[in-house]
């Protein structure tokens, strides 16, 4: 039978009420604007855990674009350049700017897969799919969080999933 959790309640404006550390983990607030948020809302330090293993990611410089319309159609030409050789994962804010960003990809007749939480039922494909050479996946920053997708060998050896930031 299934078992899990039927309801969790978690709010920022709970912590007042206990008198504990407060303790938690979180993959989202390694920049300095991340981490001064975090002290100015909940009054605490955040620190660095070391990994386990070598972080293998490269950062690529941030780029700054003058409209929305040339930011889509540079994150498009990036997404298809390097599909060619890696798998390809597109995060945008929202709903909206992932069902554009789509649209734009099947007029120029490129293949991708969506994740926007509209699509529940086809989630576990979607991430299959997407630790695959070749494939480009358009997901909002919170579909499919927490998911790890399985990176096949080849795109291992290829040197793994290009993420695209479109914030």
């Amino acid at each position: 039978p299934e078992s899990g959790t039927i309801a969790s309640i978690y709010h920022p404006s709970f912590f007042e009420f206990y008198s504990v550390s407060l303790i938690g983990i979180t993959g989202t607030a390694g920049e300095l604007e991340e981490r001064e948020e975090i002290r100015t809302v909940y009054g605490i330090d955040t620190f660095d855990v070391p990994p386990h293993r070598p972080c293998k990611r490269q950062r690529l410089p941030t780029r700054i674009f003058q409209n929305h319309t040339s930011k889509l159609s540079a994150m498009i030409q990036a997404a298809q350049t390097m599909s060619a050789k890696r798998s390809v994962l597109v995060l945008v804010p929202d709903i909206r700017t992932s069902t554009e960003f789509s649209d734009r990809l099947k007029a120029l007749g490129v293949r991708h897969l969506v994740l926007n939480e509209q699509q529940q039922e086809a989630e576990d494909l979607i991430v299959y799919k997407a630790g695959q050479i070749g494939s480009i996946t358009v997901a909002t920053n919170t579909a499919g969080r927490g998911t790890d997708f399985k990176l096949s060998s080849a795109l291992l050896d290829a040197g793994g999933l290009h993420v695209i930031f479109g914030c």
